[in-house]
């Protein structure tokens, strides 16, 4: 196969794809509350969220970079899941207050915090990055917990999957 090229657009574009199947493989238990399930899937690293390596891997295999000196790494994908990020949801820069409003967030309405299931593989919470992108208390590993189930739950209510591919492909497409 020979290499294909790509842009920094094509591999947001291709997370958001990955990202929302992943999200498809949520089920919470009857006997439980969304929170309570959210909880345990933190606790045990269940499906949907998906850790840095293994978004690396399948982006590795979508581009054809898997035997490639200049693959995908879990230390370089945080600058495309960031770009998939600042599009989706409402938040404000450090320095000067700058607020900014995604493209994607304008159009559906309500922050899509999609990047939340992308984790560590030993805490099962997203990297520190991930937070900066909020004004949401993240000081502590049990703030960080606390951001993080608040989103994940607000993440897997959200029903509109189509819309938000739509918008994606609009933005990175």
């Amino acid at each position: 196969m020979g290499k294909r090229n790509y842009t920094d657009k094509d591999v947001a574009y291709q997370i958001a794809q990955i990202l929302v199947r992943e999200i498809g493989l949520f089920d919470r238990p009857q006997n439980m509350t969304l929170e309570a399930a959210v909880e345990q899937m933190i606790d045990t690293g269940a499906a949907p969220l998906m850790t840095y390596a293994s978004l690396a891997n399948e982006l590795n295999q979508l581009f054809g970079l898997m035997e490639a000196s200049n693959k995908f790494t879990a230390l370089n994908i945080d600058l495309f899941l960031g770009m998939l990020l600042k599009e989706s949801i409402d938040f404000s820069y450090k320095i000067d207050g700058i607020s900014h409003r995604g493209r994607i967030r304008k159009k559906i309405g309500r922050d899509i915090p999609i990047t939340a299931i992308v984790v560590n593989a030993k805490t099962h919470l997203p990297g520190k990055q991930f937070f900066s992108h909020f004004s949401l208390p993240h000081a502590t590993g049990e703030e960080m917990r606390a951001t993080a189930t608040e989103l994940l739950c607000d993440l897997m209510t959200f029903y509109y999957w189509p819309d938000y591919l739509k918008r994606v492909e609009k933005v990175f497409g």
